[in-house]
């Protein structure tokens, strides 16, 4: 009698696990033609995103939670959309052919919210997009709260595929995918054909360009703004990404930072229009003046260009003063 009881316990249990198992394996079977049909990219709706993330799985679940419908007006959610798609189809070619264990798969899937508001609700999500992953809840890597998805740092590591790569591997702790982006056609017709314009442009003009090009002035004017612009301080705003003026407190604006460790865009411009006025001036009394026969207009372009360094200088030291408080002398102003 107790053989018959123990008997019987033994093949409840083995049906048990029988049916579990070929239950989980018909789920398989149903995400695997899902996302060979979709390019490997499943999109869930409530149903089906409860079926695929319900235990117990031996599988990983990667969930998009996005919002790309118009009315909701989700840039981010249109600009993850892509790359997100683009990881679903790389990691389906990655795996083409190959006969992966349960515990290696992986589902790339996606929740719009029109189609899963009440999991949205269910999530007290209030922003998207949203990454979650889900890990298995049976064999080697399963872990302690399965139920518990991890949560891709969006604002952070930003919406690109190379992101998604990283947060999955590291995350399931496997080999990264290798991303395999589709030939972008019209940008290589376009860029050709761009070129050969460019080309035939140069060819018909070639006679015209060829004094310009090779022209001292040009090129000494372009040397000249150069040293002027990068002198004044342009790559100290482009590193520190200084703004351009900013409020004083009062109603106006600023355009000189006080202290020598601030700058602004304006006050870069203004450093960089008293340098140039005071090297041409400079270059004018010098050369210039002495040229000139007529001892009147000497006489006058001298005193023009003696008074317009002396107002470029005085102008600049009180630039210097507003920089350095304790600064205690002046010229003109």
């Amino acid at each position: 009698m107790r053989f018959s009881t123990l008997t019987t316990a033994i093949a409840v249990g083995a049906s048990g696990l029988f049916s579990i198992a070929s239950a989980s394996d018909s789920h398989i079977a149903k995400f695997d033609a899902l996302a060979a049909k979709h390019k490997g990219l499943i999109d869930l709706d409530d149903q089906l995103y409860n079926e695929i993330t319900s235990g117990p799985r031996s599988y990983s679940v990667a969930v998009l939670l996005t919002a790309t419908a118009p009315q909701f007006s989700c840039n981010m959610c249109r600009e993850i959309d892509p790359e997100y798609s683009l990881v679903a189809s790389s990691l389906q070619k990655a795996n083409k052919g190959k006969k992966l264990d349960p515990s290696e798969k992986v589902y790339l899937t996606r929740l719009d919210f029109l189609n899963g508001k009440s999991i949205f609700q269910r999530l007290q999500l209030t922003t998207a997009p949203n990454i979650y992953i889900f890990h298995p809840t049976t064999g080697d890597l399963a872990k302690a709260n399965p139920d518990e998805p991890t949560v891709h740092d969006m604002l952070h590591a930003g919406p690109t595929a190379d992101a998604i790569v990283r947060f999955v591997s590291s995350t399931l702790k496997r080999s990264p995918i290798t991303l395999i982006r589709p030939l972008n056609y019209a940008k290589i017709v376009t860029t050709v054909f761009a070129l050969l314009a460019t080309l035939t442009t140069l060819k018909l003009s070639y006679r015209y360009l060829i004094p310009i090009v090779q022209s001292k002035k040009l090129w000494t004017g372009i040397t000249l703004f150069l040293v002027l612009l990068f002198v004044s301080g342009h790559m100290f705003n482009q590193i520190r990404k200084t703004p351009y003026v900013v409020p004083d407190g009062n109603g106006g604006v600023s355009y000189i930072a006080g202290g020598f460790q601030n700058q602004f865009g304006m006050e870069t411009q203004i450093v960089m229009v008293v340098y140039g006025v005071l090297a041409f001036s400079t270059v004018a009394l010098a050369i210039q003046a002495p040229r000139m026969v007529a001892p009147q207009r000497q006489s006058v372009a001298i005193w023009v260009w003696t008074g317009v360094i002396l107002l470029m200088f005085s102008f600049l030291m009180h630039v210097f003063k507003i920089k350095n408080g304790g600064y205690p002398f002046k010229l003109l102003l």
